[in-house]
């Protein structure tokens, strides 16, 4: 028999390209995870998807009593501040976590049928995204209730939505591709988002960093995302080209990183079922 009758997935010669036709043709599976994930996730909550609401609600209170006094001459309106820092960190933390969980969840589908392994990060996105929306409910109920500015800037918030789901995405494939190898990487994870929640400014204002210390929100791609949402919603303006630019770099950069790794080892899935 020739040999050309043979499958085998390492004579690929762009396993990045493949991916993607690859997940074109499940493309109409990931709004269905999606679905599934946010119905499991809630199916036994008292509040049901109203969590998606009450959790962030409940983190700002807490740290609006906490840090309010604190930093309330600097920052005003200090609810709308910390509750825009949270829903990008929120972002981020659930979707790079609940990546590696989905696909720890798909490893047995993958290992009976096949379906590209992509489809379980890109739904972990997708949820996010709808929480994220949810939560705008909420955030500019609040914005009227202080009477924060209502400003053309806020038709800017779709971009850095996108760069934000694009930079989780990568962490994301980064991390399922290397939780292949590393078991314990989910908790390594877990301690080292925990550090960077606090060398983020999400409750404190940026102005209080030392400037010996000022190097790390340089290189911080959530500093800049943050910037780029908070200054829309919470300061009514732009932000400067600068951060934009830099949370570009970072977003695509890592998102094509991480989508170049997880290609490479994306049939290694199915052999951990």
């Amino acid at each position: 028999m020739s040999s050309k009758a043979f499958y085998d997935s390492a004579t690929l010669r762009s396993p990045i390209v493949d991916s993607l036709v690859e997940l074109g043709r499940f493309r109409d599976l990931i709004p269905m995870l999606v679905n599934l994930s946010i119905t499991v996730r809630y199916k036994r909550s008292l509040l049901g998807v109203g969590w998606t609401l009450f959790n962030p609600l409940l983190h700002m209170a807490v740290l609006t009593v906490a840090f309010a006094t604190l930093f309330g001459d600097r920052i005003p309106r200090y609810p709308v501040y910390v509750l825009t820092g949270l829903m990008v960190f929120d972002f981020f933390r659930q979707t790079t976590t609940f990546a590696v969980n989905q696909l720890t969840w798909g490893t047995g589908l993958l290992g009976r049928i096949y379906l590209p392994a992509a489809v379980f990060p890109l739904s972990a996105v997708g949820t996010s995204v709808v929480h994220f929306g949810l939560t705008l409910v909420p955030l500019l109920a609040i914005m009227a209730l202080l009477k924060n500015p209502f400003s053309w800037a806020l038709i800017f918030v779709p971009l850095p939505v996108l760069l934000l789901s694009l930079l989780s995405l990568g962490f994301g494939l980064i991390l399922a591709a290397l939780a292949i190898s590393f078991n314990d990487l989910v908790n390594m994870w877990d301690v080292l988002l925990h550090a960077w929640y606090f060398l983020t400014p999400i409750m404190y204002p940026e102005a209080i960093i030392p400037a010996q210390a000022r190097w790390f929100l340089a290189v911080n791609p959530l500093h800049h995302l943050l910037v780029c949402l908070r200054d829309p919603i919470y300061l009514g303006k732009l932000p400067d080209l600068h951060h934009v630019l830099v949370a570009t770099l970072w977003s695509v950069g890592v998102a094509l990183l991480g989508w170049w790794f997880f290609s490479l080892r994306r049939f290694e899935f199915a052999l951990q079922a």
